[in-house]
């Protein structure tokens, strides 16, 4: 794992799936340590600061990660989602809003947070009922 980190720290860059950083990602996001999950889905956050965002692994590690219990890993997930609402509100709009009867509250709280007030209204008002 600490060579890993060591690389995401490094590179700065997108994680990609031609690349073995992402490969091993892959296998972390259903790893049975806690820890190493949550590192899976955080590593996505540089290619989505840096406007490069690697999409179908955010909705994979999403899908994967979304009836989590650990809310380390609820809050992780909703950070990237938030992050990238910041770029793309409109695919976390749509990301968010077939899941919304099953996505956690504290991750839907940080994925609308930089959405269009009125999209952010209406995924939270469907999630509360």
């Amino acid at each position: 794992m600490g060579r890993v980190l060591a690389e995401l720290r490094a590179q700065g860059d997108p994680v990609r799936a031609e690349n073995d950083l992402g490969r091993v990602l892959d296998e972390w996001v259903n790893d049975p340590y806690m820890w190493i999950r949550r590192t899976a889905v955080l590593a996505l956050l540089a290619g989505v600061r840096a406007g490069n965002p690697d999409l179908r692994r955010v909705d994979r590690f999403g899908d994967a990660l979304i009836g989590e219990r650990e809310f380390f890993i609820r809050k992780a997930l909703g950070w990237v989602l938030r992050e990238l609402s910041k770029k793309d509100p409109g695919w976390v709009t749509r990301w968010v809003e077939p899941r919304v009867e099953v996505i956690s509250g504290v991750t839907i709280r940080e994925a609308v947070r930089w959405l269009p007030e009125e999209d952010a209204g209406r995924l939270l008002a469907v999630q509360r009922r």
